[in-house]
């Protein structure tokens, strides 16, 4: 070998080694030294994406996906006879992603629906269906002809939810690998997968120069509005389309069903099918002819321009928890799984970078919480128009007019077209923030007029509460009331049951002026006051109205309570007249009991949670059912007209959340109160 090495390994002998060598030389040379013509442009505006010179809008691309969802589900609704039919699953499913049993799926792991396949029994109860008939031996037959005309239009749909979930849930994929999804364990295992409420996708694929042969792990979060979907096609569809498939093809078909999601026609969608049938797919719901290729390039040139880099998860390196325990961090992350604070494991933090990277998709393609972003590009931009606008004047260059500009030849039309585009931009973005800005003001305007309201009833009856005790005695008719015996007086009352209805009357005070407040006149008041009270009256939820919110939350027209133990703690919770503790397991519903408080109730909320992850999945529950909430974290200064605050143990406990939230409220409500009592006007309530 070292005889060989020495003549044969060398430049200048001819050997495959060295021809190798020198052609790897002149190609590198070759992409140094040619221009390479782009493959994707892109416009001034950053929202058209041109690929080899076929152009896609981000907005034509939003619009071609709600059509797409809107096709898929019209179709769903036909199949189903015109009327969706219900199911519920429930959020603390149990789903072992870890379980490779043969024929394992979450889908078995429960009951959805009232009765057993229900989109049969509503084909079997119509008797003009024509899909089935009892021969002359008695026995049960399917028509051949009606049953391959419901596969025919299932297998649309199918191909519908494939497009969706390739385009919708993150930028491009490969289509192999979401073509051999699961939905039960087979020769590998499954990549449909559901954890606290989310469906996620789980690529799994084998590179060919994977040296190591082991499968890689992908999750792909779902998108609300294609989530929905999936979850009426898995449920309700897939058991129907499976029985469909046993009286065409038998044993191996209801097999083949119940274990792939995307088969069409008794056939997995196989890659010929998928690069035969995606230029006509996109082609009829986004206008342009796009194949496989030209999508991921069009994708993934979006992913660049919008997606910060922080969002591209790389790990560099290992970590010192992971060198100190004598182990990779790869290797710490694929084997072990500790509690927090110990080595880090994939199944939280690799899950949850994906999860940020598939929302910042979702915000993007119009499917998000928020509204679509503004490119890289000009938010640089406009970051540097910022910087100049702290210069002296005299060192800021004169920018000429859009007309000026245009008017000039030396200036190119790309930079008119690039500054008109920015403007328009600015515009939009500017009419939006005075929406935003105007709603904010009228929501702190509503919080402030309760807020007073409130606080001129405390005073009223810590007032009452005096008399009642006989200190009125310790009141100087020549001077203002003692401040620490009507906090004292305030803080009684504050803890007992009849507090309430005086609370959430605003109206209590307002006949009331500075002048009332003083002298020997506190008896005249005192018995205007007890008239008012005696003639004013509490909004009381019933159980009725508790129940109907808790259905509407639920979504369930047919919703009741879990236990004798969550009513009560509800209609407890929704009275607030005294303080309680609740003990329940787990599943039991404790969670609606601030639910429908957010619901019924105008009164803000504070929910503790000790754990993060348990916080995220409330706060995201909280929201689907119609909840105004928001987490409250350090950085939090506004509750933008949230009455629901989710908020973690360490931050409740925080001196900086008493002064934010309390502090801060009062005093802005003595600053702005006009029938606050002169001698509280400026002072501080701590307390």
């Amino acid at each position: 070998m070292e005889e060989l090495s020495r003549t044969r390994l060398n430049l200048g002998k001819l050997s495959p080694f060295t021809t190798i060598s020198e052609l790897q030389s002149y190609a590198s040379s070759l992409v140094m030294r040619e221009p390479q013509a782009p493959n994707v442009t892109i416009s001034a505006d950053v929202q058209t994406f041109s690929v080899f010179g076929k152009p896609l809008s981000l907005p034509q691309f939003r619009a071609g996906l709600q059509n797409l969802i809107k096709d898929t589900e019209e179709r769903m609704i036909k199949i189903m006879k015109g009327s969706p039919i219900p199911y519920k699953i429930p959020d603390d499913l149990e789903d072992n992603m870890s379980n490779t049993t043969r024929g394992y799926s979450w889908r078995k792991n429960g009951h959805f629906t009232e009765v057993s396949d229900p989109l049969l029994q509503r084909y079997l109860d119509d008797p003009d269906s024509g899909l089935a008939y009892i021969g002359p031996d008695g026995r049960f037959y399917f028509h051949s002809g009606k049953a391959r005309q419901l596969l025919e239009e299932l297998s649309i749909i199918n191909r519908n939810l494939y497009l969706l979930h390739d385009t919708g849930n993150s930028q491009a994929v490969r289509s192999t690998s979401l073509g051999d999804l699961g939905l039960a364990n087979g020769w590998r295992r499954r990549g449909h997968f559901r954890d606290f409420g989310i469906n996620r996708l789980i690529l799994q694929y084998t590179k060919t120069t994977n040296t190591k042969g082991a499968d890689s792990f992908i999750p792909l979060l779902m998108a609300s509005h294609i989530q929905r979907l999936d979850e009426m096609y898995v449920v309700i569809i897939r058991s129907f389309e499976q029985i469909l498939a046993h009286s065409q093809w038998g044993e191996s078909g209801y097999c083949l069903y119940d274990e792939y999601y995307f088969v069409q026609m008794g056939k997995r969608f196989s890659g010929d099918m998928i690069y035969h049938q995606f230029p006509r797919m996109f082609q009829s719901f986004f206008g342009v002819n796009y194949t496989l290729a030209d999508y991921r390039l069009w994708a993934i040139a979006v992913m660049r321009e919008y997606i910060r880099p922080e969002y591209h998860i790389a790990q560099a390196g290992d970590t010192i928890g992971d060198k100190a325990s004598q182990h990779s961090t790869a290797t710490a992350r694929r084997v072990y799984s500790t509690l927090e604070g110990g080595l880090p494991y994939m199944t939280s933090d690799a899950m949850w970078f994906y999860d940020e990277f598939c929302r910042q998709w979702h915000d993007i393609i119009g499917l998000g919480l928020n509204p679509p972003p503004l490119a890289l590009k000009i938010i640089n931009k406009l970051q540097r128009q910022n910087y100049l606008s702290i210069l002296p004047s005299a060192q800021i260059p004169t920018i000429p007019s859009t007309a000026q500009m245009s008017s000039t030849a030396e200036v190119s039309n790309d930079m008119v077209q690039t500054v008109t585009a920015l403007k328009a931009q600015v515009s939009s973005m500017q009419a939006t923030v005075n929406e935003q800005k105007a709603h904010f003001v009228n929501q702190l305007q509503t919080l402030r007029e309760e807020m007073k309201g409130d606080f001129k009833a405390i005073f009223a009856q810590g007032l009452a509460n005096l008399h009642q005790k006989n200190l009125v005695n310790h009141i100087s008719t020549s001077g203002p009331f003692n401040v620490p015996s009507i906090s004292d007086s305030i803080s009684d009352v504050a803890h007992t049951s009849n507090a309430r209805s005086s609370f959430n009357d605003p109206t209590v005070f307002d006949n009331i002026d500075d002048d009332t407040l003083y002298g020997p006149t506190i008896d005249e008041y005192m018995k205007e006051l007890a008239e008012m009270q005696s003639t004013s009256s509490t909004e009381v939820i019933t159980e009725e109205q508790a129940l109907q919110a808790l259905q509407d939350a639920l979504q369930d027209e047919r919703a009741t309570w879990k236990s004798d133990e969550q009513r009560e703690t509800v209609m407890e919770t929704l009275e607030a007249s005294r303080n309680i503790v609740s003990v329940m397991k787990t599943g039991a519903g404790k969670s609606m009991a601030w639910i429908l408080a957010s619901l019924l109730q105008s009164a803000i909320t504070v929910v503790v949670v000790p754990f993060k992850r348990l916080l995220d999945q409330h706060l995201k529950n909280a929201k689907r059912m119609k909840c105004k909430a928001i987490q409250w974290t350090t950085k939090t200064t506004d509750l933008q007209g949230c009455n629901l605050i989710f908020i973690a143990l360490e931050t409740a406990a925080s001196p900086s959340f008493q002064r934010q939230v309390f502090s801060r409220m009062f005093s802005l409500l003595i600053k702005t109160s006009p029938k606050i009592p002169r001698y509280a006007k400026g002072r501080s309530l701590h307390t």
